[in-house]
């Protein structure tokens, strides 16, 4: 086994170069990999932010969706609820009618009986 004292200078020789070379090598090799391990980490970061964007655009188009049919349906019982009501109203409104109708006509009866029976009285 050869001890170096790291005092001392000397020339490097043929196998401390080729050493030297292959750790340089070596070095080179981490770099290049390193860089590319950060490109294919970048690319991945870019489609899972393109992913996500394009799922949170989907949630969004889908609660658009659901709020616009829970609006269509709310409206649509609005309208059947009101139109209940009016037909309720009406029938109201059309028992009113006949009823007065009812009463007017009897009156007029009673009235004309009693313009009859007016008239009569007076010619006797």
């Amino acid at each position: 086994m050869i001890v170096m004292n790291p005092f001392h200078v000397c020339r490097p020789t043929e196998e401390v170069l080729m050493g030297m070379k292959e750790v340089l090598k070596s070095i080179k090799a981490a770099e290049e990999a390193a860089d590319e391990k950060i490109s294919s980490s970048s690319d991945e970061a870019v489609k899972v932010l393109q992913n996500a964007r394009i799922k949170a655009s989907e949630i969004v188009q889908s609660a658009n969706e659901e709020s616009l049919k829970s609006t269509q349906e709310t409206l649509e019982n609005a309208r059947s609820s009101a139109g209940d009501d009016a037909s309720k109203v009406k029938s109201e409104g059309e028992k009113s009618v006949e009823s007065i109708r009812s009463i007017a006509e009897q009156r007029r009866s009673e009235a004309a009986k009693l313009v009859l029976d007016s008239l009569i009285s007076s010619i006797s």
